[in-house]
């Protein structure tokens, strides 16, 4: 079983869709039944209440997006990082 997943958004081929990524692999695994979505904003928010469902808040889900793209496996680190005072910003809708 996967501990650290999540959806989150992602620039495709043919638009912006939706990807399921994991803390401990670099990449994301493309969701096709999801479809493309008008903005990051709408597929972030997309992303966001499939997580809900999950009980994956938006600082894990970012934690997982950043690991699967820069640090593999380092969820904990990444995590702390992210929520820590004077962190990044989570992305915010415009």
């Amino acid at each position: 079983m996967r501990e650290h997943v999540a959806y989150v958004p992602v620039i495709g081929s043919t638009g912006i869709t939706l990807g399921l990524a994991d803390a401990d692999e670099r990449g994301y695994y493309r969701l096709n039944w999801c479809g493309d979505y008008p903005t990051m904003q709408a597929a972030r928010s997309a992303a966001d209440e499939l997580n809900a469902d999950l009980g994956v808040t938006p600082a894990e889900a970012y934690a997982v997006q950043v690991c699967s793209m820069f640090r593999p496996g380092e969820f904990t680190e990444v995590l702390e990082w992210v929520t820590r005072p004077g962190g990044p910003s989570l992305p915010k809708e415009r």
